[in-house]
């Protein structure tokens, strides 16, 4: 391909018919990109490429590939108070994170944690469960666990999966696995050395696991009268997926066929000839050397995030079969004929599943606590002491 390139074929065409990124339709064009955003691959492709050449091939996402440097931006120096908040707030990040891993890390390594795998292999035998209330009945035989008196049980473990499951989203079970034994395997190390240093005697220790008691007896009440008895079909699922449609719908698509050329005179030119209505196709066969015959319209649909704002403005404007103007990019120019348009996808369900389940929890949880409220209403009588009331407000004033 490159090969091709250097004897003047149309990078762009080439890309369209040939390539796998996601950009083909767009002739592998991509918007510019800041540098720290670049996939390391990427950087270490364009390293040294000046603006129109092209890298050497390179191994990415389990294929070879290579780019053509369409253009470079310097950086803005009178940006950097702009974004000097926003770096200042991502380095501390980075900082605070890097020295928590660090001190983890020195606490695990002066510490054996013992796993048994055959409690975690049988969880596996619940995948399909894991978002029911049943997930969370487990035995007391410990998971994880440094000594006889500190050890996570399996029923501790399918707690804090369960809500590892519930932050995770759409993440696999396995992940979920796997965090979750991080998350424990953490907060199991820590609290031992916690407890052998004496911080479960000290009195700022001792006031806020005081302060937090109300909230973890509330939380224990709700989930053994209210979150056990969460059930999920998949009759629900469906139809869930089938009424909120549109919110797992991705962006507007649109087909689009290019035709490109590094001369902007060659663009202005075809520009003309298509107002005066010239055939697109056969145009663009014209121009980058090609039989007309195998020049057709674009059979791949892409979501309109792809495209610069500029082409995604140009396109709004235009109906199926109408072409746009000359457009700038990089180092050369382009003209597109817009060859549909059509509402964005809805994603399969397999790929929303989390976010279903995450809902479809949500409401259930809220409609059988509407429903235990009101039997603890009618069973209650309920004594306000206004002169509390007022005392307590004028204190919080």
């Amino acid at each position: 391909m490159i090969a091709r390139i250097d004897v003047d074929e149309s990078m762009g065409t080439l890309a369209a018919k040939y390539s796998l990124d996601p950009m083909k339709a767009r002739g592998g064009l991509h918007n510019d990109k800041y540098w720290a955003d670049l996939e390391n691959e990427l950087r270490d492709a364009s390293i040294g490429v000046e603006v129109g050449q092209i890298s050497r091939p390179f191994a990415y996402r389990e294929v070879w590939s290579f780019i053509r440097v369409e253009s470079r931006t310097p950086v803005d120096p009178a940006d950097l108070s702009r974004f000097e908040p926003y770096i200042r707030s991502v380095l501390r990040t980075q900082q605070y994170k890097r020295v928590w891993a660090e001190f983890v890390a020195e606490h695990e390594a002066r510490v054996e944690v013992q796993v048994n795998q055959d409690v975690l292999d049988g969880l596996s035998e619940d995948e399909a469960i894991l978002y029911h209330g049943e997930f969370k009945q487990g035995t007391e035989v410990p998971v994880l666990a440094i000594d006889p008196g500190h050890f996570v049980t399996e029923s501790q473990f399918r707690e804090s999966m369960s809500h590892e499951a519930m932050s995770m989203g759409e993440a696999s079970f396995t992940e979920i696995l796997n965090s979750t034994i991080e998350v424990q395997r953490e907060q199991l190390v820590l609290a031992y050395f916690a407890e052998k240093e004496g911080y479960f005697e000290d009195p700022e220790v001792l006031k806020l696991y005081e302060d937090e008691m109300d909230r973890v007896v509330l939380n224990a009440y709700l989930e053994e009268y209210i979150g056990a008895k969460i059930r999920f079909n998949r009759a629900e699922f469906v139809k869930f997926y089938e009424e909120h449609a549109d919110e797992f719908r991705g962006a507007e698509e649109i087909r689009m066929s290019i035709l490109t050329s590094a001369d902007e005179t060659v663009i202005l030119a075809a520009d003309a000839r298509l107002k005066e209505g010239a055939d697109f196709d056969y145009l663009r066969a014209e121009i980058e050397g090609r039989d007309v015959s195998v020049i057709t319209e674009s059979s791949t649909w892409s979501p309109v995030t792809v495209f610069s704002d500029e082409i995604v403005a140009v396109a709004a404007g235009l109906e199926p079969g109408e072409s746009s103007g000359p457009i700038r990019f990089g180092t050369g120019w382009l003209i597109f004929r817009l060859d549909g348009r059509r509402e964005g996808s809805v994603k399969p369900i397999e790929e929303v599943d989390g976010a279903i389940r995450e809902a479809l929890y949500v409401r259930k949880f809220s409609e059988l606590l509407d429903e235990h409220l009101a039997r603890l209403e009618s069973v209650s009588v309920i004594t306000r002491y206004e002169d509390r009331i007022r005392a307590w407000a004028e204190s919080e004033s």
